[in-house]
């Protein structure tokens, strides 16, 4: 049996396509994977049984996005074909976020043995089914466009495949509770289930003490860090949904309550509002932004808390697992992904994301609580830290996905 990945777009590094890389690496070891992408990424440089058609980006991708691109339909079948064509009886297909569905519809077309097809939901389309995530009122406030409305008409076509794909696949499985809710409104049944939970690679942090890390990154980025600053962290991809508008609202509200931030703000990633997040950390002297860095454990080693806003998180985020790894204080949205790591005051603090004035009295209230009763502080991040331990593993998921996806 070969186990065939399809994950169109590897374009914009989350924990889709982390999670996607992660299951195609690790089942290697049991079975003869196959992974199918219309793009090449340097995400997937060195591994071996790599499918792509493309080794540059998406046509009018500043206009049209990756996923929902007219242009990327030519691709698409061809990787299709491929896909057709490499694919055996007995073989297993799991697809991923859309176009995937679209891929495997070809596919079938083309070789009509394709019948063992399952999804991987991280979420359903939030453009294809905008009428559908506004109704139920899973798509972020700070999103909801009316463009996106529009597109969804426009490629109502591709949504009808979408819908009767997915509906006739073998399995519909996620990871998070939130997805699988939604997953099952909108395509209006009742089979997604959650196969395993989000997760960290205990393998890849290596324990690091503040100073240490601090020292590090003082070296290699140039920073002014010192062994007795409380610093938060905010890292993930620089997009609205993460909340990065309300962030500079916040940080102004505190400034205005404090005289000044009474803490350090180190801000990561990389995304649409680059230049937005590094123009307005400019104003705070207090806040680096950094972009990407490349060891992200080392940064996180380097904080005391971690700040996370994103508004109705689809599962996870990774980030704020590896942060807890890292004995982070938590302190995140109280809506998606989150609700399910997080026990508000036990493992972490939880903010209203739509309510600026409450996350900023919640951040001083931690500050307060670091300055003054630092064992409770202690208390909670550490147990954040065992939480991950104890539910959050890789080897445990990938236990799961055998045990749930490959064998049931």
């Amino acid at each position: 049996m070969k186990l065939m990945f399809v994950h169109p777009i590897f374009s914009q590094i989350g924990g889709a396509e982390r999670i996607t890389r992660d299951l195609f690496k690790e089942c290697k070891s049991k079975h003869d994977v196959r992974l199918y992408t219309l793009f090449y990424s340097n995400f997937l440089r060195g591994l071996k049984d790599v499918n792509y058609v493309s080794d540059k980006d998406a046509r009018f991708s500043n206009i049209f996005g990756s996923k929902i691109n007219p242009f990327n339909l030519n691709l698409i079948k061809k990787l299709a074909k491929k896909v057709a064509d490499d694919f055996e009886d007995g073989d297993k297909i799991i697809y991923t976020n859309f176009p995937g569905s679209l891929i495997v519809h070809y596919a079938q077309k083309i070789n009509s043995k394709i019948k063992d097809i399952n999804y991987m939901c991280f979420e359903p389309d939030r453009i294809l089914y905008y009428d559908e995530n506004i109704k139920y009122n899973f798509l972020p406030t700070n999103i909801q466009d009316k463009k996106y409305k529009l597109a969804s008409k426009i490629f109502s076509a591709w949504k009808k495949i979408d819908m009767r794909v997915v509906r006739n696949s073998n399995k519909v499985f996620s990871m998070s509770e939130t997805v699988l809710e939604q997953t099952n409104r909108i395509y209006e049944f009742n089979k997604c289930f959650k196969a395993f939970e989000y997760y960290v690679d205990i393998r890849e942090f290596e324990d690091m003490s503040i100073p240490d890390a601090r020292h590090f990154l003082n070296r290699d980025l140039n920073l002014n860090l010192k062994d007795d600053d409380l610093i938060f962290i905010v890292m993930s991809r620089l997009e609205k949904s993460k909340g990065f508008i309300e962030l500079f609202d916040i940080l102004e509200k505190i400034n205005n309550k404090e005289g000044k931030l009474p803490f350090k703000l180190l801000i990561s990633g990389n995304g649409s509002l680059k230049d937005f997040v590094e123009k307005k950390s400019e104003e705070f002297d207090n806040v680096e932004f950094l972009g990407h860095v490349d060891n992200k454990f080392t940064l996180l080693s380097a904080g005391n808390a971690f700040l996370f806003l994103g508004q109705k998180e689809t599962g996870g985020p990774l980030v704020l697992l590896e942060a807890m790894l890292a004995k982070n204080f938590a302190i995140s949205s109280n809506q998606g992904g989150p609700i399910e790591i997080v026990v508000d005051g036990k493992n972490g603090l939880f903010v209203d994301v739509e309510n600026t004035e409450n996350c900023a009295d919640v951040m001083l209230d931690v500050v307060d609580m670091f300055k003054i009763n630092k064992a409770k502080f202690d208390e909670i991040s550490i147990a954040g830290q065992n939480d991950v331990k104890k539910y959050f593993l890789l080897s445990k998921a990938l236990n799961d996905f055998e045990k749930n996806v490959l064998n049931s």
